[in-house]
């Protein structure tokens, strides 16, 4: 359980980055 929310936690900020650079 605590696997697949640090996953989604990773995914979150990994999508974050990605979003920052694209509108950056």
């Amino acid at each position: 359980m605590l696997d697949i929310i640090g996953n989604l936690a990773k995914l979150i900020s990994l999508s974050h980055r990605l979003w920052g650079n694209m509108l950056a």
